[in-house]
């Protein structure tokens, strides 16, 4: 759409009614209800679910996940199904603003969900599962570079950190207890820290290596540069006075040679 009539045109709430089955759009400017969209009039199942809605910038197109249906549905303005994409019990949705990425992690109710999501072609629709090595994925959030996707498990206390460029996933243990959502800072030193973070470390195996509490400042921690910084090393000290500290399965080469080879001793 065009980045003038954007401007000019109305802005619209959508809302999703998960039991009815319907997405009520209402306009911004009136507080207006202006349509309903009944999904189980356009073709679908008497028990879609509707969950999760998101807008593109320019409010040309808006998509949908259907739990009940097991499809992420893209609409034009007008609410007219445009295309779908099928993936099981898809819950949040997040889009990349740098590229036609479209993230569906797993609904709530999905208890046995696969450890994966949806990443969706949005011009396309096509959809590919992804790995991200966490359980019941759930919480999504993009960074503003489009760079990294951050999914947060319903199951454990652990982000996944999935990059979009190198298609590799990083695992981050988090402390506390809920970590079913997740939010992202534009700030520039969170996305270095987990450029860094992705590029020292290997996808490859079911490396689960993790990083808690990762440090505010590089410089301000010895066993983050010696380990991290500055590439793998088994120097890494067991007692940090910044005490951050290093944990994971050893099953990846680079954990196996590097820092996991410290801890074993």
């Amino acid at each position: 759409m065009n980045f003038l009539l954007a401007l000019l045109s109305p802005v619209f709430v959508y809302v999703a009614n998960q039991a009815s089955g319907k997405v009520t759009v209402i306009d911004a400017a009136t507080d207006s209800v202006v349509a309903i969209v009944d999904f189980t009039t356009l073709g679908f199942s008497a028990h879609p679910k509707p969950h999760h809605i998101v807008v593109e910038p320019d409010g040309s197109y808006w998509y949908v996940s259907l739990v009940g249906d097991n499809a992420v549905v893209k609409l034009d303005r007008a609410n007219h199904v445009v295309a779908k994409a099928e993936t099981v019990t898809p819950g949040l949705l997040a889009l990349d603003p740098r590229s036609d990425m479209l993230y569906a992690t797993r609904s709530m109710s999905a208890v046995n969900a696969p450890a994966r999501i949806a990443v969706i072609n949005r011009k396309t629709m096509t959809s590919e599962e992804v790995e991200v090595l966490v359980p019941r994925p759930h919480g999504v959030a993009v960074a503003p570079d489009g760079q990294h996707a951050y999914v947060a498990s319903l199951g454990a206390n652990q982000l996944a950190v999935y990059d979009a460029r190198r298609e590799q996933v990083g695992i981050v243990t988090v402390p506390g207890g809920d970590t079913s959502q997740v939010i992202v800072s534009s700030g520039s030193r969170s996305r270095r820290t987990a450029r860094r973070w992705l590029r020292r470390r290997s996808s490859r195996g079911s490396c689960s290596c993790s990083i808690s509490p990762i440090p505010r400042s590089r410089s301000s921690c010895s066993a983050w540069r010696r380990a991290i910084g500055r590439g793998w090393s088994p120097s890494h000290p067991t007692a940090a006075r910044c005490g951050c500290r290093i944990s994971g399965r050893m099953t990846s080469p680079s954990w196996t040679r590097g820092i996991g080879a410290s801890l074993r001793r």
